[in-house]
Formats: C-alpha cells, sequence, structure tokens
C-alpha cells in the first residue's frame, strides 16, 4: 500500500470516529435537554404554586382589614368607662 492509500485510510478512520463522537454527544445533549425542560416545569409549577399563597395570603389580609375596620367603629361607638 503505498503512502497516499495509508493517509486516505488514517483520514477515513478519524472522520468515522469524529462522526461517532458527535453522534455521541448530540444523544447527550438531547438527554440534558429533557432533564433542564423537566427542571423548568417543576420550578414552574413551584412559581405557581407560591403565586396561589401569595394570592390566599392577600385575601387573609383584606379580610383581617375588615375585621380591623369592624373593631374600630365598635370602640369608637362603645362608651367610654
Amino acid at each position: 500500500m503505498s503512502k497516499l492509500n495509508w493517509i486516505y485510510a488514517l483520514v477515513a478512520v478519524l472522520l468515522a470516529v469524529i462522526l461517532f463522537m458527535n453522534f455521541v454527544n448530540y444523544e447527550r445533549l438531547d438527554e440534558l435537554e429533557e432533564g433542564a425542560v423537566k427542571t423548568i416545569d417543576a420550578q414552574k409549577a413551584q412559581i405557581d404554586k407560591q403565586k396561589a399563597q401569595i394570592d390566599k395570603q392577600k385575601a387573609q389580609i383584606e379580610e383581617q382589614k375588615k375585621l380591623l375596620a369592624i373593631l374600630e367603629q365598635k370602640c369608637e361607638k362603645a362608651p367610654p368607662k
């Protein structure tokens, strides 16, 4: 085999190795992307849960403000002791 054929064979082997590594990297990237999407979805769900808790707390605060206003009115109307 001449030197040129050896070079062609070496280049062919190197290309095969590069293509294989590229394929393996793309498979790994797909796995990482799926994991990232699941993490983002979990974080979005957590944020939605926290927003619901905040809304519930806001409603409780408004209810407490109403009760406080009622108590203040009763205190104003009550005769001094």
